[in-house]
């Protein structure tokens, strides 16, 4: 069995070509972007390549950086974040160390749930047997009846997966109620990838998925030539639904939330189900809901007309393939290692160290458990009260921005600034632990015959469980989501939160040894791009109470919308090589966010003698500096968030402050006219 599982495993391998292995010759044709050289990709730059500040100021900024960093063997990246992105994994695994002990409560549990993960006697002796009891019971599922009893009797620890994701939620539009909310399942793939021209990286996910799929059933104990079946009929029954389905792109337009904003009655809502049970899911934990939004009516409708006797054991087929693809790497060595391997052979990378994975496995899945224990390991009180010292002096400082805005009219300036004074900012991690951990939840350990799988859906089970309890009372915008080992920071429309993480305010992000001009072209410029996606094309859709609200003039939207346009438009014409060009209709947002946080640190820096301002753009700059494989690559070409020199030369050439101190004109390549500028704020 395992020297099929290998042979499967090598033809990936061998399938998937390593994305960071290029002969200089092949290298060349990626040396072609406009108006900048695509400094994202390792090995673009070499000691020939041309620097000067004045044509490209990301790579004369961080030019040791793009010839000589390696990229790290785990992530196929380097860069400011990615190290950081490394370091936290390694704190989080440091508090699990050999040696370590543990007192409170929280602490114990994700002691626990690592332990579970590392002890390789006990999943090996388990085997894939975890997965196969739970396979067990879709054993003989052959007809919609049964299937639906699957769903509705199953407890949801020991369910495999649904045909939609069915819950409640509050309204976007009055949080004052609660509704039911279903959306489609997620598939393998983008659903613009099952449509006639997939794209190069669509295609390697494709590959790689397959070769999960074919390679666990195989460990299973089904024959190559049924494992090779339920393979097809799980990308066929996808590929059935990817047309009802929004693609990325279409998420990330402005109308999103007028496309997906679908209210039902419950009346209607069982109507359009048919005999799927989409209500009669969420209901058994939710409880009846009156009034429910289906984001995607049309997905509802085919997998109506599909959800039929004849097609069962396709649908079954595609439940199981999703299951065996998510629980892989819960099994034991053998599946561990091949789920692992597979992956990081599309991504052109090498499997991080079981510490590292398991470090940060449990921060997912006891996330407030193992944030308590890191913020009280890592971050002090001094920290906190810094960043909030600054994102409360940025705030301020937006606050006049707004007041000053010249396309907009008094009345939405009034109801924007509004916004801002009811904006919430969760600083590094809450005040008060008590609400932020599973106070009944247990699981066994290895020792008490348990699983990793067990453990799993234990917790699984206790984060609906707490989803439901927390509907039961008023909407609290100021409750923290993420927890503060998530190393990003983000904004919440539907709360009108920003949320800074503890673990992101570290390192070259922020540390109290750096000056104060390093400080606002790192974690101030993040807090005040946060900010501004309060007023970015989506965030802008959002009011005070962070509910889906109008507050526009209809003068001023369509003012702010064509100014949107321009910014798209702006980044088409850039290409990161030849032939390929930027997709800037998803970009505006991340690029909106980014020259309002420029623009908001250099009103801060105008108030201030003797400001130093190389310090300030090279802080920025260096925030930026990343490079990675082309697996890396091609998916920030399909994200929203712009490629990194992107985000650096892009944004600055947008500002005289910039320009005028450098003395940087017209005919130097990070020149822009003041009329070609596409500042929205």
């Amino acid at each position: 069995m395992m020297k099929k599982l290998t042979a499967l495993l090598i033809a990936v391998l061998l399938l998937v070509q390593p994305a960071s292995a290029f002969a200089e010759d092949d290298m060349e044709q990626y040396r072609s972007g406009t108006p900048w050289l695509c400094l994202a990709l390792d090995g673009v730059v070499t000691e020939d390549t041309p620097v000067d500040l004045k044509d490209n100021f990301a790579l004369a900024v961080s030019h040791d950086f793009y010839l000589n960093a390696e990229l790290s063997e785990e992530y196929g990246l380097a860069g400011t974040v990615i190290d950081g992105n490394i370091a936290t994994s390694e704190d989080i695994a440091a508090l699990f160390a050999d040696g370590v002990t543990v007192a409170s409560e929280d602490a114990k549990l994700v002691k626990k749930l690592y332990d579970l993960q590392m002890n390789w006697d006990a999943r090996n002796a388990q085997g894939v047997a975890p997965l196969k009891d739970l396979l067990s019971l879709l054993d003989g599922v052959g007809t919609v009846d049964e299937m639906n009893a699957y769903f509705l009797n199953t407890p949801v620890k020991d369910l495999l997966g649904s045909l939609y994701n069915s819950a409640a939620m509050f309204d976007l539009m009055d949080s004052s109620v609660v509704v039911g909310v279903a959306e489609p399942a997620a598939l393998f793939l983008d659903s613009a990838e099952y449509g006639e021209y997939p794209t190069e990286l669509g295609n390697m996910k494709r590959e790689t998925y397959t070769a999960l799929i074919l390679g666990m059933l195989a460990r299973l104990g089904y024959s190559e030539e049924a494992a090779q079946k339920m393979a097809e009929d799980a990308f066929a029954f996808e590929s059935m639904l990817a047309p009802t389905i929004l693609t990325a792109d279409e998420e990330r337009q402005a109308d999103y939330f007028e496309r997906v904003l679908n209210y039902f009655t419950r009346d209607e809502a069982l109507e359009l189900e048919g005999k799927v049970p989409m209500v009669e899911f969420a209901e058994k934990y939710y409880g009846t809901q009156d009034v429910w939004i289906v984001t995607m009516p049309a997905y509802c409708e085919r997998l109506r007309e599909i959800y039929t006797d004849e097609n069962i054991g396709m649908i079954r087929n595609w439940l199981i393939c999703h299951a065996v693809v998510a629980c892989a790497s819960l099994l034991d060595r053998d599946c561990y290692d091949f789920y692992n391997d597979t992956v990081s052979a599309m991504r052109g990378t090498e499997t991080q160290p079981d510490e590292i994975i398991a470090a940060k496995n449990t921060a997912s899945l006891l996330k407030w458990e193992t944030a308590h224990l890191y913020c009280d390991t890592y971050v002090t009180a001094e920290d906190k009260a810094a960043v909030q010292a600054i994102t409360d002096k940025v705030i301020a400082t937006y606050k006049e921005i707004l007041a000053e805005e010249t396309f907009i009219s008094e009345e939405t300036r009034a109801a924007a600034i509004s916004k801002l004074d009811n904006m919430i900012v969760l600083c590094m991690y809450p005040d008060d632990w008590s609400e932020y951990s599973y106070q009944d939840l247990s699981f066994r350990s290895a020792e008490e015959g348990g699983s990793l799988m067990e453990a799993v859906n234990a917790i699984s089970e206790a984060a609906l469980l707490r989803d439901v309890e927390e509907l039961t009372r008023p909407k609290d915008r100021g409750r923290w989501i993420e927890a503060p080992t998530v190393f990003n920071c983000s904004n919440n429309p539907s709360a009108n939160t920003i949320n800074i993480f503890a673990a992101f305010c570290r390192g070259k992000i922020y540390n109290p040894d750096m000056s104060y001009e390093e400080m606002l072209g790192a974690i101030g410029m993040v807090i005040a791009h946060e900010i501004t996606h309060s007023f970015d094309r989506m965030g802008a859709q959002f009011d005070e109470n962070g509910e889906y609200y109008f507050w526009w003039t209809d003068e001023d939207y369509d003012s702010f919308m064509e100014k949107d346009s321009r910014m798209a438009a702006f980044y088409d014409s850039m290409t990161a090589w030849e032939g390929m060009p930027f997709n800037g209709a998803i970009m505006t947002g991340e690029t909106c966010a980014d020259m309002g946080g420029v623009k908001c640190m250099l009103r801060m820096a105008s108030e201030i003698e003797d400001f130093d301002y190389d310090a300030f753009f090279r802080a920025y700059a260096t925030l930026w500096a990343e490079k990675g494989n082309m697996y890396s690559v091609l998916s920030y070409l399909q994200d929203e968030h712009p490629v990194s020199f992107i985000r650096v030369n892009s944004v600055l050439q947008q500002f005289d402050e910039f320009l005028d101190f450098y003395g940087i004109t017209e005919g130097d390549g990070m020149y822009l006219a003041p009329e070609d500028r596409v500042l929205i704020w």
